[in-house]
């Protein structure tokens, strides 16, 4: 008797407790999973000034990709492993919005403020927060064109009531244009065969993406631009992307040489000084008059749209 009172008293707890169990997980909430709040961009260049030329950069193009980061509001520490993340806006526009083409960027979950930093053009081959400038090739200049964009202030988070953090670029290299002109005694030739290079300037660098700082200059014996124009032997135009300096060696300048490889003619090499500086977001213009005796050079230099400097200067033999 004793035995089987036992066991109803077991029974009993072990059904009180199975239905106290259901009913408090009929109290509990379902747990939700937790929900990630993608980073959306929209981004513009900077308009320098007026040009029609897009390396300037006042549209982007459809499938233009840019490097996005994720860092800490008070540091330059990435966030949970967002580097170098690809962008591409899929249309032509001044403003456009970016969408990721692989890789996602998330808001952390935790709420806290984070900032943004990125660059064009991206370069998958980019480690860390070093991005390798190479402009020993002029061609294609659009991807010489280095944008660059990280407002140290602003930060966001996932509440932030803003539909796509908005990301501002500002051109980081210098851009040099030179033409060249018949003084009247040339044939038509020497300028369609002239050679034209840029001596003492460095073609390659390193860029911190984090400080925007450029350091490790590498020189470059002679860097050719691209030329754009040639037209019946009376212009010559052409354009070059290179690296801003704040010292240039002695020997920084354009050089013209006018003997295009015929050994029975005199060799006509002129050259002319570029200065000490070349700086970033400038435009510099070199207007040449060349005839058998030398050339002048008229040099106008940009703001990316307020004049800053206009002189004329002499010819100069190499």
């Amino acid at each position: 008797m004793g035995k089987k009172l036992i066991l109803l008293a077991g029974i009993v707890s072990c059904a009180l407790f199975s239905c106290t169990y259901e009913s408090v997980i009929e109290l509990m909430p379902p747990t939700l999973p937790t929900q990630k709040t993608e980073v959306k961009f929209s981004s513009r260049i900077i308009i320098p000034g007026p040009s029609n030329s897009r390396i300037i950069g006042e549209l982007w193009e459809t499938g233009d990709a840019i490097g996005m980061y994720m860092v800490e509001k008070n540091s330059y520490s990435v966030v949970e492993g967002s580097s170098n993340i690809r962008y591409v806006t899929k249309k032509s526009c001044y403003t456009c919005n970016f969408v990721a083409s692989d890789d996602f960027i998330y808001y952390p979950e935790d709420g806290r403020e984070v900032r943004f930093m990125s660059y064009y053009p991206h370069n998958e081959s980019t480690k860390g927060t070093t991005y390798k400038i190479d402009v020993s090739n002029q061609i294609p200049q659009s991807k010489l064109a280095f944008l660059y964009s990280f407002n140290s202030i602003a930060s966001y988070d996932k509440n932030v009531d803003v539909e796509n953090v908005p990301i501002e670029f500002n051109h980081q290299m210098t851009k040099i244009y030179i033409n060249v002109k018949n003084a009247g005694n040339l044939q038509g030739y020497d300028l369609m065969n002239m050679k034209v290079y840029m001596t003492g300037l460095s073609s390659n660098a390193d860029f911190n993406l984090m400080t925007g700082k450029i350091s490790n200059f590498k020189k470059s014996s002679h860097i050719y631009p691209s030329v754009l124009i040639a037209e019946s032997g009376n212009v010559f135009s052409a354009e070059a992307i290179v690296i801003p300096e704040s010292n240039l060696s002695s020997d920084a300048g354009i050089v013209f040489d006018l003997n295009n490889g015929n050994k029975n003619k005199k060799s006509d090499v002129y050259r002319w000084d570029l200065g000490e500086t070349l700086e970033k977001g400038k435009k510099y213009t070199f207007n040449v008059a060349v005839n058998s005796t030398g050339i002048s050079v008229n040099t106008t230099i940009y703001d990316w749209f307020n004049i800053s400097i206009d002189e004329e200067v002499g010819l100069r033999d190499r």
